[in-house]
């Protein structure tokens, strides 16, 4: 009902966020709705990856934004290579399909998180992640402008942005129910892995908000199992810990299917070259000549 009402104002308005009559075209409409998609897909490991290093690695929230370096160097890597390789190729389609395929095998490989995955492995997975989403950043940029006047270039880059940073937020949302769900249904599991007894596991499930907190809420556990049962808080939190990288793999789907219907859309772009400088001109020129005709 938001949307229909939102359509309805846009197409009423006389100068609308969004100016519908841009969709006409196909390459612009399939853009849009894949930068949305590929907004889903990209915010999931950004945000999610430093919460994973900082509890079940233990380590501070700066260094956990260090530890997330590859996932960085690929999204800055593969935005510029793509940009430099479209100028120089004239051509975007395959270059951008190409990084959805990338962004797939990424999301893919890291489903399978585990607490116990080394380093370098983890590393290696985001690396290619990374440059999986890096060319959507610049590329659909280029695609959009390439396929509107140039009077308009303007409020069609600003829709992409809209769009991508709509995408972000409801991938955000997503991926944080998935994993809160994944995380409360995989702790009973883990907790009776690790030893836990059995009579324990009902009141740990109900404390899952807190053992996904940075630290597990030692404090808390040690107040709940204090003198003898103390001997448990060692099985607790690694059980946890499990359940959380377990958990994060899970909302990776998020990014493997969201990166699916992007890879769908950009299929769907025509393999069209760039306008020549000689192209833009004369469109320029016939621009400013309409107010003088006029």
């Amino acid at each position: 009902m938001i949307l229909v009402g939102f359509v309805f104002v846009e197409l009423r308005a006389r100068e609308p966020i969004i100016p519908l009559d841009l969709f006409r075209g196909r390459d612009y409409s399939v853009s849009m709705a894949a930068v949305f998609v590929f907004g889903v897909a990209m915010f999931a490991a950004i945000l999610f990856m430093p919460r994973f290093y900082q509890t079940v690695r233990g380590i501070s929230a700066t260094a956990s934004g260090y530890y997330i370096w590859p996932l960085l160097v690929g999204l800055i890597g593969g935005s510029i290579g793509s940009g430099l390789l479209i100028t120089r190729l004239g051509r975007y389609k395959w270059l951008m399909v190409a990084g959805a395929v990338l962004m797939v095998i990424g999301g893919y490989l890291l489903t399978g998180l585990t607490a116990d995955i080394s380093d370098w492995t983890l590393w290696a997975y985001m690396l290619i992640l990374g440059l999986g989403i890096g060319p959507s950043l610049a590329g659909f940029t280029v695609v959009v402008q390439n396929s509107v006047p140039l009077s308009r270039l303007g409020i069609a880059t600003s829709t992409l942005t809209f769009l991508r940073q709509i995408g972000a937020s409801v991938g955000l949302a997503v991926a944080g129910t998935v994993f809160s769900t994944e995380f409360a249904n995989r702790l009973p599991h883990t907790l009776a892995a690790h030893g836990v007894p059995q009579q324990a596991i009902p009141q740990l499930v109900k404390l899952s908000e807190l053992l996904q907190s940075v630290g597990n809420g030692r404090r808390v556990l040690e107040q709940i199992f204090a003198g003898p049962a103390a001997v448990l808080i060692p099985k607790i939190v690694p059980a946890a810990n499990d359940a959380l990288a377990l958990a994060i793999g899970d909302l990776f789907w998020v990014t493997v299917i969201a990166g699916v219907l992007g890879l769908s859309f950009t299929l769907m772009l025509r393999d069209r070259g760039l306008r020549s400088a000689l192209e833009i001109r004369a469109e320029a020129s016939g621009a400013q000549m309409e107010p003088t005709l006029a």
